[in-house]
């Protein structure tokens, strides 16, 4: 074998090891933003809320730079079941959605998931809660009455 021909040998097998990377930096990894939930909703006297709208928001910030939003209802007993929300990120996403999400807010960076239930009545009662890992299930949220409603 020549050497010219070893050398072509030898750039086209760079060539396929470099292909390689790419696709397997290319393979989606999947991921749990949250797992389900469950939110127990109550007026400002500790009574039930049932079917009431709620505003489910989700997002990993880590790796995604769009979350998810989705409006759930609480059942007869005030109980709204927040499902569990996935997602997949590209293993080369893993390495540089970060840095990109660090360079483009800076101080304002956030990392890791998040999932908010958001509640707003008729009756000018509000309420935020968020799922942090780890948090006991159900959790309830009891709604406040905003005094700087008009109702």
């Amino acid at each position: 074998m020549t050497a010219n021909a070893t050398s072509n040998k030898s750039n086209k097998n760079k060539v396929l090891v470099i292909i390689g990377l790419i696709l397997v930096m290319l393979i989606p990894i999947p991921i749990t933003v949250n797992p389900e939930w469950k939110v127990i909703i109550k007026d400002s006297s500790s009574q039930p809320l049932k079917n009431v709208e709620v505003l489910n928001t989700w997002k990993h910030s880590t790796f995604q730079f769009n979350g998810g939003r989705e409006y759930l209802k609480s059942d007869e007993q005030g109980a709204v079941l927040v499902p569990e929300r996935k997602t997949s990120i590209p293993i080369i996403g893993m390495i540089f959605n970060p840095i990109i999400n660090t360079l483009s807010t800076g101080a304002h960076t956030s990392y890791g998931s998040h999932s908010i239930i958001i509640v707003t009545t008729e009756n000018c009662e509000l309420g935020v809660t968020y799922y942090v890992e780890g948090d006991k299930n159900p959790k309830t949220l009891k709604l406040n009455k905003n005094e700087s409603c008009n109702n």
